[in-house]
């Protein structure tokens, strides 16, 4: 069932968040969390930070472990990994589960980043620098969003 933790007004570093994850399986014994979410398109085999939608999903996957950790029903446990379902089936009518593990460096970047774009919504300041906005091309590649990322951050 979906986990909705709108109502718990959480935030991450002063940052306001919220959101809502498609799954999570809970051992209750072993404190620990998986996270699952379902995705419609097709498959991706390649690796998490060489695919523009993978990278995207990771994104996403370390904001939910984000919300989790902050969460007040769940900080007593332990996010061990996620899931993206490729619920689609393909010409094999296989689905595919990609499991991502998180890490402490990919976490501390999501803190940062979601800082930055918080206090630019804040103070207005992206309205002074229309460098700062993106395209919605779906051809941008991985390089041009860690470099948009690596322009929010000031590296």
């Amino acid at each position: 069932a979906e986990v909705n933790l709108a109502p718990e007004k959480l935030s991450v570093e002063g940052v306001p968040v919220t959101g809502k994850i498609d799954h999570i399986l809970v051992d209750d014994n072993a404190k620990t969390i998986e996270i699952y979410d379902f995705k419609t398109g097709g498959y991706h085999k390649e690796k998490w930070r060489s695919h523009t939608t993978l990278y995207k999903y990771m994104l996403q996957l370390g904001f939910y472990k984000l919300l989790l950790n902050n969460s007040p029903t769940y900080d007593k446990y332990k996010v061990e990994r996620a899931h993206i379902l490729f619920v689609t089936p393909d010409k094999d009518e296989e689905v595919y589960d990609k499991v991502y593990e998180f890490n402490d460096e990919d976490e501390k970047e999501l803190i940062a980043l979601m800082r930055a774009v918080y206090n630019m919504a804040e103070s207005l300041e992206f309205m002074n620098d229309p460098e700062i906005f993106v395209s919605a091309n779906n051809a941008l590649g991985v390089k041009d969003i860690k470099d948009f990322v690596a322009k929010i951050l000031g590296r």
